[in-house]
């Protein structure tokens, strides 16, 4: 398993064990702030509780497997981070805090 393997990983309906596509799909879990413990590419309990978590999260069955609805999912969500999806907040947003210098 090399970093090329894992980043070129996509599931093709075979390769569901692949390590290098496990440690892909770790990766994009724990940027998603769903921890799969150790990026390791191996298809442990931990592993699979946060496939279950993040299916659940967005209304997709929950099942701990890495299906094409949760691929889908997991690359959205990766891509839209990429992007710089990153909401901004001001004054006229409640969850504004300004800044105070002392």
């Amino acid at each position: 398993m090399t970093a090329a393997s894992i980043e070129a990983a996509t599931p093709n309906g075979a390769n569901e064990k692949d390590a290098s596509l496990i440690a892909r799909a770790e990766t994009l879990l724990d940027r998603a702030h769903f921890s799969p413990g150790e990026i390791d590419g191996l298809d442990g309990d931990n592993y699979r509780s946060a496939v279950r978590a993040f299916q659940q999260a967005r209304s997709l069955p929950a099942t701990g497997e890495l299906d094409p609805a949760t691929w889908s999912a997991l690359s959205l969500q990766a891509g839209a981070r990429a992007r710089g999806s990153t909401t901004l907040t001001g004054p006229g947003d409640p969850r504004f805090v300004p800044l105070v210098k002392s």
